[in-house]
């Protein structure tokens, strides 16, 4: 009987372990990409939105997930891997204080934005100077880097192997579906001479 009630006991302490286990692990690999990352100081952390409707109230405003894609694209655009982790669609009201920072970029108090969180390589083995973000377009809408809302340092100097992270996004104009159109910088050496000409990727907006 007490063989029983101690083989049972194993059993019952094992498959939970095992449960634990399986439950905690694709929440690690959700995270592992951001990584160091520096919570924007300008936009509400959308890390933990994940389905829709879900929102997050902070100092910077309310934020608000209205759809998401966590599917990865990756881009080999010469010396440069861009990896798309995740792409989003957030309804954002900034907070009072951000006011003055986002009245450069619409007059409306609340607005959609469409991100994405991208891990960004040097792969060649010399420094190099880019910008992922130069110009974009969905339709009849158009954006420049200086509409670009995260500013998530992802511009400048790479050095052989270096790899940064960030947010790259922009206010929609208007509610839409489809795919930005997005254009790099060229890629200059570190001397400003143009190494590799500028390349093209995509922010795939969730339906």
């Amino acid at each position: 009987m007490k063989k029983w009630m101690y083989g049972s006991l194993f059993l019952c302490l094992l498959l939970a372990g095992c449960t634990s286990q399986a439950e905690t692990k694709p929440e690690k690999q959700q995270e592992d990409y951001r990584t160091d990352y520096t919570v924007n100081p300008q936009v509400p952390d959308d890390t933990n939105l994940k389905e829709q409707e879900d929102t997050v109230r902070s100092r910077l405003g309310v934020a608000t997930l209205e759809n998401a894609s966590f599917k990865v694209d990756t881009y080999n655009l010469g010396d440069i891997k861009l990896t798309v982790h995740e792409t989003k669609i957030l309804q954002l009201t900034p907070s009072h204080s951000m006011i003055d920072y986002f009245h450069g970029l619409t007059d409306r108090t609340t607005f959609p934005i469409a991100k994405v969180f991208v891990t960004i390589e040097n792969t060649g083995k010399k420094k190099i100077q880019f910008a992922p973000f130069a110009v974009a377009s969905l339709g009849k809408q158009m954006w420049t880097h200086e509409q670009e809302v995260y500013l998530d340092n992802l511009n400048g100097t790479y050095l052989p192997g270096e790899i940064k992270r960030g947010n790259l996004g922009v206010i929609l104009h208007e509610k839409s579906a489809g795919t930005i159109q997005v254009k790099t910088t060229d890629v200059l050496d570190e001397k400003s001479k143009k190494i590799q000409k500028a390349a093209d990727w995509q922010i795939i907006l969730p339906k």
